[in-house]
Order: structure tokens, then sequence, then C-alpha cells
């Protein structure tokens, strides 16, 4: 009996080893990309993935993204934006101070240089209006309206 119990422990064992095995390595909801000086984010509460970056102002090309750009106290840009449920959006932030950009309900933050440029990406995952603003100055910079 002992011989049998051996010889399957011995397949199971054989048999666990030659399968294929697969690791799922799991996505973090907000990532930080560290590149000089270095933005942050705080978590989000839910799956959207946010990156936030920081490069300098004068290297910033998008394409299909929201450019906000925030000069001598007011904003330069177009205030209202509407995305659908579910689209990836890009919010590029350009500023002549240094403050914290703050994207209301999604929780995304970043710390921002004058003369810098900060990029948000994540997924449009929560219906409805969020402000986006300059907390330190309070400044409104942005109203997402994310539609069903």
């Amino acid at each position: 009996m002992q011989r049998l119990l051996r010889s399957c422990a011995l397949a199971v064992l054989v048999t666990a080893c030659s399968a294929p095995v697969t690791v799922t390595t799991p996505v973090p909801a907000t990532s930080t990309v560290p590149e000089p000086p270095v933005a942050t984010t705080r978590p989000s509460s839910t799956t959207s993935l946010a990156v936030t970056t920081t490069v300098p102002a004068t290297t910033t090309t998008v394409v299909d993204g929201i450019v906000v750009t925030v000069a001598s106290g007011a904003v330069s840009s177009e205030f209202r934006r509407e995305v659908v449920l579910g689209d990836e959006v890009r919010i590029v932030v350009t500023a002549d101070v240094s403050d914290e950009v703050h994207l209301h309900g999604y929780d995304l933050v970043a710390d921002i240089e004058a003369g810098q440029t900060v990029v948000f990406e994540f997924v449009a995952d929560i219906p409805g209006i969020f402000e986006m603003e300059l907390e330190g100055a309070r400044l409104p910079i942005l109203e997402l309206t994310v539609q069903r």
C-alpha cells in the first residue's frame, strides 16, 4: 500500500512539475513614472490606470489629449470638456506657477513646477462632472464631464 501511495505521489509531483506555470502580476491602480522632477499620485479607489509624469513644457506634443494651460493666474484653454464612459483620457497641464494639480472624483494628484507639464492618463470609468484645480491657488482649471 505504501508503495502504491509513493508511486501516486511521485506521478502527481512529476505531472505538476512538467505542467506549464502561469504567473500573474497585478497591475497597480496607480503608478508613477520616475522622471525628474517626480510627480506623485494618490491611490484611486477605482481600477483606473493613472500615470502621472512631469516633463519640461517646451517638449509638449499632444495627440488626442485635453490640453490645459495656466498663465498669469488664468486658464487660457477650453474649460469644459466631455468624454464618454470607458474612454481613455489624457490630460496635459502646463502652468507658469508651482502648485498641486488635482482631478477631484478620480483623486489624481500631481505636483507641478512653474514652467513644467504634468500628464494624467486614465480610463474614464466614473460618470459625472469632475473639477480639476490648482489646489494651492484654489483655481479651477478644467471641468471634465464623463457621459454614459
